[in-house]
């Protein structure tokens, strides 16, 4: 039997690295000549450049940068120097976790720390910066990390822009003269499953606004400086970026690195299966089970998230999927050619069920792997 562990993270107790060596020591406890294989998912959000360190090898490395309520913050990148590719995420510079609950104010929250954390990658001589964009604090059109890379904002007086996205209502001027010169010879892709535009209902202030502390007032505030960003923008560039699928991830980030970063938006889980290799995989190493995995599977499971997507390409190889999840709201048959399998053995507290999450999971693979093999499909 040869069986090939594909999961994402459980977030916030078993990253995805850590789920293949769990399922690994379950499976030969049990079998030892049973060939397993490990490939470290993501899908542009939380666990992406870990994910593509196990995968890929290259270095991680750490830097302080400016964290989305201007403290220090410790993030991180994972670099190959053979390839020249950096690959990193928003959240670890200007992510939401890095912001107490109480103190949550997109009309203060900035981004520049994703421009400090592209600037290290930079400087290391990247010439291809892959950035998951998932999770993000702020909701500033990616201002911050613009004037982190270099560019210059100016009211109509020619003062530069004070921090915080409602300063953009002022907007008059951009320089870009003093950009990282780097940027010019970089290719960023945007890892990135949103399809929101910047504006709008279904825009960046609205839709995301409220999780990262906006009030109605702050939203409306928001949608006014977006939009006066987005004039001034297209008007220098002579590019429509608005409405395009993602602009408005992470708070209109997406946005700016279409419109000036040159960048082009991916979903983030055909970016890593293809640096994966997933698909070649599946189809020429024979697997006869794939086994897969994340915290919650739930309704939005099956559009587009990493269970659905890694189960669509089991399926055209003809490879059964096994799926172990932290918690299950979804009908168990709603996904074709996938076993769902939750973990928790009772019913028990979210610190208790996060605490013993790897045991759970070491024990339930034990349990269905016992199963398969008892019913000679092995």
């Amino acid at each position: 039997m040869k069986i090939l562990v594909a999961p994402d993270s459980f977030k916030g107790s078993i990253t995805a690295a850590e789920f293949c060596a769990i399922t690994q020591n379950a499976i030969h406890a049990l079998r030892p000549d049973i060939v397993v294989r490990s490939l470290p998912m993501a899908d542009g959000g939380e666990g992406t450049t870990e994910a593509l360190l196990a995968g890929l090898g290259g270095e991680k490395i750490s830097c302080q940068v400016t964290g989305p309520m201007r403290q220090k913050v410790t993030a991180f990148f994972g670099y190959c120097e053979r390839d020249k590719l950096a690959f990193m995420e928003m959240a670890s510079a200007s992510g939401l976790p890095l912001v107490p609950p109480a103190t949550r104010n997109p009309l203060l929250a900035t981004s520049y720390g994703t421009g400090e954390l592209l600037i290290h990658a930079l400087e290391r001589g990247a010439e291809r910066i892959i950035l998951g964009i998932g999770g993000s604090a702020t909701n500033d059109g990616g201002f911050g990390m613009l004037e982190a890379l270099g560019f210059g904002f100016f009211d109509e007086q020619g003062s530069a822009l004070p921090p915080g996205p409602v300063s953009l209502k002022k907007l008059a001027r951009m320089d870009s003269s003093s950009v990282h010169p780097q940027l010019h010879h970089c290719h960023i892709q945007v890892a990135c499953d949103v399809t929101n535009p910047l504006l709008g209902p279904l825009g960046a202030s609205h839709v995301y606004g409220p999780q990262k502390g906006a009030t109605p007032t702050m939203i409306a505030e928001l949608e006014q400086a977006l939009t006066h960003f987005a004039d001034c923008v297209e008007g220098l560039t002579q590019k429509r970026f608005r409405d395009h699928p993602g602009a408005g991830a992470a708070g209109g980030l997406g946005f700016a690195l279409l419109s000036l970063c040159r960048a082009e938006i991916k979903s983030g889980f055909d970016l890593i299966a293809d640096l994966h290799r997933l698909p070649q995989r599946l189809s020429d190493e024979g697997y006869d089970w794939l086994i897969t995995g994340e915290g919650r599977i739930d309704e939005q499971s099956l559009h587009g998230k990493l269970l659905s997507r890694v189960t669509e390409l089991a399926e055209q190889y003809n490879i059964p999927v096994l799926a172990f999840c932290g918690a299950l709201t979804l009908d168990p048959v709603a996904l074709k050619n996938c076993h769902i399998f939750p973990i928790i053995p009772e019913p028990c507290s979210l610190e208790r069920a996060l605490t013993e999450a790897p045991h759970f999971l070491y024990q339930t693979i034990q349990r269905v792997l016992a199963l398969i093999l008892s019913s000679r499909l092995s």
